[in-house]
């Protein structure tokens, strides 16, 4: 594997320095403590024999240029003696050197992965191995539905450092969680091996199957729309900037031409191994059923009394391989034609019942159906191109914590892993330069070793919960946030306590988003949260209400009357008078009404007139009930709108806002047919000068 995932996974360390800030005290900070002291020792030590190890290697190079001359004249000189040797043999005797002259070999870190894995699994050559690789993983497989099933995704393509992220396949940028694809927006699943190359059937008909190929998790990513989108079906492999035909296109995190699409470096090795896994898995005949939507003509449309009709066919997919050479798309296409078929009788009682022999229509005009999808089984290469391509990828890019965790958790969920992942070496063995070589998996080195995953201690600290919309004045603290410490197997070791504090401001409304980083003892987390211009925190008046069952401002308050709050003089009348104050809540405010005494609505307002920018109001109601408001300044009309309140619901709603500087008094209306049936609930006024 390659020296640069060791400097990769040391970066956050070194970059702590010697400023690192210590963690809170915690009822688990003490066990993290002294593992960050043990890090910090361990720095510094490999700081200080850095530098003896660089004259070392240095040395070492001009001794390996000295070595690679003599070794030359050998050659030559070899050469002139007996011309009748190949030149390979002349070569490989000289590259060999003496024994003195070889680096030590090191003893590789073999890992069975829990038992996983049979450590005397040995083989004697690449499709020796893809046989029993296919044994292992494919014993004990649970078939995990697709439509719907966000979970995994979310769970598997966690974002390392922020867990209410997923990180994308085709982006530099994570994503929320909750945000999945839904009318053009959010992310999608990626099928790394594309459906339609694997099936023959579109990705949204092939996922219709339920299990099997199509529903593989280990060859589902979480990934960007757009980066989906442009990917389709293409092959991955290495896109064309002087493409003939002009379609080649860079994004940045991706790029494409008319056949390839290429992923950033940071996804290729991810995709590759991917389809590596496919390979094996499936490399043998899958009978499924499918589901076939048929398309009527127009008058049939109207004889039959439907559009189109469903009907389930028995296919074979055929086993999954590697090819040199591009894969096409293959699609049947009738793009001005429907497909009329009988499908529908009736029986003695007139109902609909299906009298057509799909499978004869399909022996007839192909299983490429206007409606269904038009692509035809037998154009199917059930292959993947650009086979050389993706077994450099595979060797060139190193095993990413990011896939690992993607492999275990669809292990814990699915039941197989990605022996790819798990051993990166064996793609050699199976489609590269030792495809004829015997070996071992006691031969290899295991990721768990190579990522680390066996250490002790914390690896880094990630965001688990955070608030992420705020206002202009608003502070993002401790109490916006949860921090935990994540050890080298990704499990949670526990919380960390920061210090840090921001308040927003104008500049950052303007930029209607806030990014922000937050320090840790080992490394920096990023969060962009967004910044909304105006707020209740940002107003010149600000009133908490309080409750009448402590004895304080509204105690014997009565409808209509006037009553002083932190100077500001406020009228609170109810539709009805003889309504009574409910249980005050911190968190929800002070009830006006109850279920057997509401109030049938209510009117705020200011006695006095004010010159004013911005009026808030913090409002609530009856669980599971919903109020509508309307908000003036003088007789101007400033928002309005409704407030429910869900079950569980965990606070008050600020409704209201900014605008341009009016003259004034402050009437806030509350109505609605559900005040009859509960209670008004005021938690905060606010306004502020102009």
């Amino acid at each position: 594997m390659k020296k640069h995932l060791w400097s990769l996974l040391l970066i956050p360390f070194l970059l702590s320095g010697c400023n690192k800030k210590e963690p809170v005290p915690s009822e688990d900070s003490s066990e993290i403590s002294e593992s960050l002291e043990e890090s910090d020792s361990k720095t510094e030590s490999s700081e200080e024999s850095s530098e003896v190890e660089s004259e070392s290697e240095s040395e070492s190079e001009q001794e390996s240029e000295s070595e690679e001359e003599s070794e030359s004249e050998q050659e030559s000189e070899s050469e002139s003696e007996s011309e009748s040797e190949s030149e390979s043999e002349s070569e490989s005797e000289s590259e060999s050197g003496s024994d003195s002259e070889e680096p030590p070999v090191v003893d590789p870190q073999f890992y069975d992965y829990d038992g996983y894995y049979d450590g005397d699994l040995s083989w004697s050559d690449g499709e020796d191995l893809l046989n029993k690789l296919h044994a292992v993983i494919s014993d004990g497989v649970t078939s995990l539905k697709y439509e719907g099933n966000w979970d995994v995704n979310q769970h598997a393509d966690q974002d390392l450092y922020d867990h209410e992220m997923v990180n994308l396949l085709y982006s530099d940028e994570s994503d929320l969680k909750t945000n999945t694809y839904s009318s053009g927006k959010g992310w999608q699943r990626e099928h790394a091996f594309a459906a339609s190359l694997m099936t023959g059937f579109t990705s949204g008909d092939a996922v219709k199957v339920g299990s099997g190929r199509a529903t593989d998790f280990h060859n589902l990513f979480a990934s960007s729309y757009s980066g989906n989108t442009s990917r389709g079906n293409k092959n991955f492999g290495v896109a064309d900037v002087n493409a003939e035909d002009g379609s080649y296109q860079n994004r940045g995190s991706y790029s494409f031409d008319s056949k390839n699409f290429e992923p950033s470096d940071n996804d290729k090795g991810m995709v590759s191994r991917a389809i590596f896994y496919m390979t094996v898995m499936y490399n043998q005949n899958e009978s499924v059923t499918a589901k076939t939507t048929l398309n009527y003509n127009d008058a049939d449309k109207e004889t039959y009394g439907h559009d189109s009709v469903t009907v389930s066919m028995p296919v074979t997919y055929k086993p999954l391989t590697l090819k040199e050479e591009y894969v096409p798309y293959s699609k049947v296409s009738y793009t001005n034609w429907y497909y009329k078929i009988d499908v529908y009788g009736k029986d003695e009682n007139f109902q609909d019942v299906l009298v057509t022999d799909v499978h004869a229509l399909v022996e007839q005009y192909g299983e490429g159906v206007e409606g269904y999808a038009a692509y035809s089984m037998d154009n199917c290469e059930f292959a993947f191109g650009n086979k050389s391509t993706l077994v450099n990828w595979g060797e060139t890019f190193d095993v990413s914590l990011l896939e690992m965790q993607h492999n275990d958790y669809v292990y814990s969920v699915q039941g197989n892993r990605n022996p790819f992942i798990d051993f990166p070496e064996l793609v050699d063995y199976v489609y590269g330069d030792k495809a004829n070589t015997p070996g071992s998996l006691k031969d290899l080195n295991a990721s768990y070793y190579l990522l680390e995953m066996d250490k002790e201690g914390v690896s880094h600290y990630a965001i688990e919960h955070a608030e992420r919309e705020y206002f202009v004045g608003d502070t993002f603290d401790d109490d916006c946030f949860d921090i935990v410490a994540v050890k080298h197997d990704l499990s949670i070791q526990g919380n960390y306590a920061s210090s840090f504090s921001y308040t927003f401001d104008d500049d950052d409304a303007q930029n209607g988003s806030a990014s922000l980083e937050i320090p840790t003892p080992i490394n920096t987390l990023k969060i962009n949260v967004k910044v909304n211009a105006g707020s209740m925190n940002s107003c010149s008046y600000i009133h908490v209400l309080d409750t009448a069952a402590k004895g304080h401002e509204f105690n014997g308050y009565v409808s209509g009357s006037e009553i002083d709050l932190d100077g500001t003089k406020w009228t609170f009348t109810a539709k009805n008078s003889s309504f009574k104050f409910g249980n005050y809540a911190n968190n929800f405010g002070l009830p006006f009404g109850t279920g057997t005494n509401p109030t049938n609505g209510l009117t705020i307002e200011t006695v006095d007139s004010y010159h004013l920018n911005m009026i808030y109001a913090k409002i609530s109601c009856a669980s599971g009930k919903t109020i509508n408001y309307h908000i003036y300044i003088g007789d101007t009309l400033l928002f309005d709108g409704s407030v429910t309140r869900p079950s569980g619901a965990s606070g008050a709603e600020i409704v209201g806002g900014n605008f341009s500087a009016a003259n004034g008094r402050i009437k806030i209306v509350i109505d609605g047919n559900d005040t009859t049936l509960g209670a008004v609930i005021i938690h905060t006024l606010a306004y502020n000068v102009a």
